[in-house]
């Protein structure tokens, strides 16, 4: 089955939640803290599992100014 890698980056404020819905839909996740009060957060996501990992990030975290989704099919 294929995977992906999505890469998140939040500021403070949405860490909890990102961190939440990131750990129920991944593999695998690290965090880490980058530049100008922000989290980053890479995961290894199935595929079957990226559609709805994105409907949700966007759901819960479209007002945190900082909220960016960068993704690489692996």
């Amino acid at each position: 089955m294929s995977s992906r890698l999505v890469e998140v980056f939040v500021q403070d404020v949405g860490v909890d939640e990102a961190r939440s819905i990131l750990e129920s839909c991944s593999a695998r996740l690290l965090q880490e803290t980058v530049p100008e009060g922000r989290e980053k957060f890479s995961a290894i996501v199935l595929s079957h599992d990226f559609e709805n990992l994105l409907k949700r990030l966007s759901n819960a975290l479209h007002d945190n100014e900082g909220f960016v989704a960068l993704v690489i099919e692996l």
